[in-house]
């Protein structure tokens, strides 16, 4: 399934930032334009200042957001008038409608679609500053087992599962990417847990 933010929803959120009058085709392309322009900046972050890449190459980072935006937008409206401009401009500096948390949301999709696309980058980065909260996450829910069982995770988050997409297709910046991560490793030992009683029953302690 696309990305891309539906026009009906391009629509809808014109109309609650007082844009209601706009040209939907003229307002599509001025919100994936400003989009893509901070898209691009924190790509090229990501990669060091190397450059963001094509357009091509930026479509399925730009895609991503969207799906983070668009959810956010919705959120910030409740309580009062943003422009689009705003409601990035929040969720770069980590305050989202409920509240502060202390991190760029957009940067973290950013990150997380380096990641499913291999970016060596992503991975440096996600080593170095996610997953010591996934091995604290995980020795809280299971011990030295369950650290030993993250040691890869990175790998797992952008594996896909059966007939499923990746765990990290789903995250698209609604909550931190620590905080989505805690409840993954969560899940994910027990469901490991679980499959070893079931493959091994009695040897589980």
């Amino acid at each position: 399934m696309s990305r891309e933010l539906p026009s009906e929803l391009i629509a809808r959120q014109a109309e609650r930032l007082g844009r209601g009058s706009a040209d939907p085709v003229a307002l599509a392309a001025e919100l994936n334009g400003e989009l893509e322009r901070r898209v691009a900046a924190l790509v090229a972050q990501l990669r060091g200042g190397s450059g963001s890449g094509s357009a091509a190459d930026l479509a399925p980072y730009r895609a991503r957001a969207w799906q983070c935006v668009a959810h956010h937008v919705d959120q910030f409206l409740e309580s009062r008038a943003m422009s689009f401009s705003e409601v990035l401009d929040q969720l770069e500096k980590g305050q989202l409608a409920y509240g502060p948390v202390g991190v760029n949301v957009l940067a973290e999709v950013v990150l997380a679609q380096g990641l499913e696309q291999g970016e060596p980058a992503a991975a440096r980065r996600f080593e170095s500053d996610y997953m010591p909260a996934v091995r604290q996450a995980a020795r809280k829910v299971g011990g030295e087992r369950a650290i030993d069982a993250v040691d890869n995770f990175a790998a797992e988050l952008v594996l896909p599962r059966e007939d499923r997409a990746s765990r990290l297709s789903t995250f698209v910046g609604r909550t931190p990417l620590a905080t989505w991560l805690r409840t993954v490793v969560v899940n994910y030992w027990i469901t490991q847990t679980r499959r070893e009683r079931y493959e091994r029953p009695g040897e589980i302690p």
